[in-house]
């Protein structure tokens, strides 16, 4: 029976980053590049789901008011008191 092959050992080094490599990533131009990024991102989905939502509560209000439910209901019959015996 052949041995089964093993992902983990290739001829590769090891994949430690330096502490150069790790300076890199965390410079202040990506930082900040990151930040804005962010900051984008979150003004995009706000902006979404500000416009979604009056949208969704505009059409609410109008199925309400197309059902009628917002009217006040018509009393045609007086309301009757409790048996008292």
């Amino acid at each position: 029976m052949a041995p089964l092959p093993n992902d983990f050992d290739n001829d590769l080094p090891p994949s430690n980053p330096s502490q150069n490599e790790l300076d890199l990533e965390l410079s202040p131009a990506r930082v900040k590049a990151a930040k804005r990024q962010a900051r984008k991102w979150f003004a995009i989905l706000l902006i979404i789901g500000l416009v979604l939502g009056a949208g969704l509560a505009f059409g609410v209000v109008k199925l309400i008011n197309k059902l009628g439910l917002t009217e006040k209901p018509n009393r045609t019959q007086p309301i009757q008191q409790p048996f008292k015996q």
